[in-house]
């Protein structure tokens, strides 16, 4: 079977193929080891173990992601003291920190794009460089002249750093499709656990940094394990075959395809909830009269929950091949998250429904829930749609998927605060939460439309292609010695959509009817 007659099959899952490849080549060094199974839609049901080699890339990934989030969220409580006495007015602070994601969203198309050009090791080495380098060079901005210069060098310190973030997430995130094959939204779940983590705990750290040894402590520390994680990076981050012939797709190509842009469209809406609320949660809770320790806490609980179910989405997703359902789920609990958190008007008027702590903590809970939905499968879904649309399994789709995450998650966040913040003035909170509610129902609608559909058109026979027919025949030689006939379909079955095994079924038992009676009792 050559890798060139795969890629012309969208129905034959390719990263099935290269899975199946990698145990015949490495005698399991993947860790994959696929075991008898008849649940339909489920992938992954075998054993699962990591080889070191994944585990020494994992341990890697999640300290650099949690240096690197600690490092971006570390200036909230103390920066805009210090602007303001340097001269900085509200609306440049503001923008000081959404620059950010701006740069984000422009970028991650071009590195995903270019990533078999530049080398996914070198990026993320040299993102996590420049990372730390700019973190450590922000703590000396305090010495520069007040008002415009000091703004300014904000300004350019703090794009560089985005420029270099982007770099860094966009490669870490293709060499997670390129070393965990079959469990890739698993570890993306991992990672997104130590992601929350240095979200939750950065504050805290570059406030009591702060504290301890001035504006210059927290970015000198925090930059200097930066720095620890690249020497580690550089000696211990496995070399990654990316050198591959680009064929020549771009960022449109792949957001073109349906299902890809629901999945990236409901990437967005998890990040504008996020952001939406989280600036303006404050003032709605002043009504409660609670200390600064207790907001912190309620602050915690969508942010912690997020952080601690996101691992769980993520091996529910590579265990069975129904990342849009998981998506309905997460567009519904942010529905009534955000309904609730006011609550609505709407319940007002109806319900006589009045504003009470015990509500907007349940209500974040429910968007701390909902968020790990919308952003955790969908990474493995984007990618795989891709290759069954016919993108080859290489290191271009990786890129290409992995820019489409970070690009859609930024606007996503970049929208989310500036126009929640102008809802709030303009509307009040509780409308504004009502507002952000439409926009996950309108996004639920369609995905039901979407799975109706496809539902619809799955149950549709359908004539296999040659290219198929050679590809299921090749699969059967080459499988021949692994056992019975349900062995070997169980292996088939690891593909992330197994309706392409109905939809072929009938033509399978046509060219292999020796089998007709063992598939009949094993599928």
């Amino acid at each position: 079977m050559t890798k060139d007659s795969s890629e012309k099959s969208p129905l034959i899952s390719q990263s099935v193929l290269k899975s199946y490849d990698r145990k015949s080549e490495e005698n399991f060094d993947n860790g994959v080891i696929a075991t008898e199974s008849s649940e339909s839609g489920s992938i992954g049901s075998g054993v699962y173990t990591y080889t070191a080699r994944q585990k020494r890339v994992l341990v890697q990934m999640a300290t650099a992601n949690f240096c690197h989030t600690v490092c971006f969220s570390l200036i909230a409580p103390f920066f805009p003291n210090e602007a303001e006495q340097k001269g900085a007015t509200p609306a440049q602070i503001g923008l000081i920190f959404s620059v950010f994601e701006l740069v984000i969203f422009i970028c991650s198309p071009i590195f995903g794009r270019y990533i078999t050009v530049i080398g996914s090791r070198f990026m993320y080495i040299m993102g996590l460089f420049v990372c730390g380098a700019t973190t450590i060079l922000f703590g000396f901005l305090n010495l520069a002249p007040d008002g415009g210069m000091f703004v300014g060098l904000c300004f350019a310190v703090r794009i560089t750093e985005a420029i270099a973030a982007t770099s860094f997430v966009t490669a870490s995130y293709a060499i997670i499709a390129n070393e965990f094959t079959g469990r890739v939204a698993t570890v993306f779940g991992l990672l997104e656990t130590f992601t929350g983590l240095g979200l939750m705990v950065g504050p805290p750290i570059g406030g009591l940094l702060y504290g301890a040894g001035g504006f210059f402590l927290p970015f000198v520390l925090m930059g200097s394990l930066m720095m620890l994680c690249v020497a580690v990076s550089i000696c211990g981050l496995p070399k990654q075959e990316d050198n591959v012939v680009r064929k020549g797709h771009s960022f449109l190509t792949i957001l073109v395809i349906p299902t890809v842009l629901l999945s990236a469209l409901t990437i967005a809406s998890a990040a504008m909830t996020i952001t939406a609320v989280e600036p303006v949660l404050e003032p709605h809770l002043r009504q409660f009269g609670l200390g600064p320790e207790l907001v912190g806490l309620v602050f915690l609980s969508m942010s912690g929950l997020y952080t601690l179910t996101a691992p769980l989405w993520g091996y529910l997703s590579d265990r069975y091949s129904h990342a849009k359902w998981f998506m309905v789920a997460g567009c519904a609990c942010c529905f009534i998250g955000t309904m609730f958190i006011g609550p609505s008007p709407l319940f007002t008027m109806l319900f006589n429904m009045k504003p009470a702590l015990w509500l907007t903590v349940i209500s974040l809970g429910f968007m701390g829930v909902g968020v790990g939905l919308q952003l955790v499968p969908p990474f493995k879904d984007c990618l795989t749609q891709a290759l069954e649309y016919g993108f080859p399994d290489n290191f271009e789709t990786y890129g290409l998927v992995s820019g489409l995450f970070a690009s859609t998650f930024a606007f996503g966040a970049f929208f989310g605060p500036s126009v929640g913040g102008v809802l709030v003035q303009v509307i009040g909170f509780a409308w504004t939460g009502t507002c952000i509610a439409c926009i996950h129902v309108i996004l639920l609608v369609n995905l039901l439309i979407f799975l109706g559909l496809q539902y619809q058109k799955d149950k549709l026979p359908r004539e296999l292609t040659k290219e198929e027919r050679q590809i299921l025949q090749d699969l059967s030689q080459s499988i021949e010695g692994v056992g019975s006939s349900e062995r070997k379909v169980s292996i088939v079955q690891q593909a992330p959509s197994y309706q392409f095994y109905r939809q072929f079924s009938s033509s399978y038992q046509e060219d292999y009817p020796h089998q007709k009676s063992d598939n009949a009792h094993g599928v």
